[in-house]
């Protein structure tokens, strides 16, 4: 964590609080705070104390037992806890000692918040990249049917046409798709099989081919026309029949 350049300072709350010491040790108390400061504890010997504090040994040890007589932390939550052990002397400023806790708790949700963003972004990437190779797949699939679906279009005319002895053709001259192509296409998307396509065009070929009136309509705008396409669907029922000459 970076090192703090400054600590909270209440006047009213330092006024109430050390109401109870006096001059001195009020200021020697000041020094102690900047002492500890940022951690709020530190451990050293008495006169290592009065060096840091800028008083005599005997001076720093009758404020340090004043300190410790009025320590009510309920009522002087700025006090401090002395303890001398072994002529070290540790002084633990409570509410810096919670200040470095808020801090630290801060720290750690921060560091907690900044792993879950960069988890739910790294969630987000993923899905994202599941989601665009989803796309990319459905668009390949996509290009493969209609791939398919022209070949097959394709095929179908020239059936007609062999069946016919008619050159109905596949491109006009701009090079789009005729509408002879595009009637057979338009069938093949609605859900109608090559199938289906190959047993209409054999049965009207053997229904109408020795009928020169007839005959003028075995022309895919008929054959392949919306509402006669489904009629005559119908006629050849099923497609297992049908041979796929």
């Amino acid at each position: 964590m970076p090192k703090l350049f400054w600590f909270q300072f209440c006047p009213a709350d330092w006024r109430r609080d050390t109401g109870c010491l006096t001059p001195a040790t009020r200021g020697v108390w000041m020094d102690i705070l900047c002492a500890v400061w940022p951690s709020g504890e530190r451990t050293m010997p008495l006169d290592s104390w009065a060096r840091e504090l800028r008083v005599s040994a005997s001076e720093c040890q009758s404020a340090l037992d004043e300190i410790v007589r009025f320590q009510i932390a309920d009522v002087i939550p700025c006090n401090a806890n002395v303890t001398l052990c072994n002529a070290d002397v540790t002084i633990a400023s409570r509410r810096m000692k919670r200040d470095v806790t808020k801090r630290e708790l801060t720290r750690l949700r921060v560091i907690k918040h900044r792993e879950t963003q960069k988890l739910q972004e790294c969630n987000t990437v993923e899905l994202k990249s599941e989601l665009e190779l989803k796309k990319e797949e459905e668009e390949t699939l996509s290009r493969c049917n209609a791939v398919t679906l022209r070949a097959n279009a394709q095929n179908l005319l020239a059936f007609l046409n062999e069946k016919t002895g008619r050159k109905f053709r596949a491109k006009e001259t701009t090079g789009k798709d005729s509408i002879n192509l595009t009637l057979i296409l338009t069938r093949l998307k609605s859900g109608a099989t090559p199938q289906d396509c190959r047993a209409i065009i054999a049965r009207k070929v053997r229904d109408w081919g020795a009928d020169p009136k007839m005959r003028a309509y075995l022309r895919p705008s008929t054959l392949f026309g919306k509402e006669k396409f489904e009629q005559y669907l119908g006629e050849v029922g099923s497609t297992k029949e049908i041979p796929h000459a």
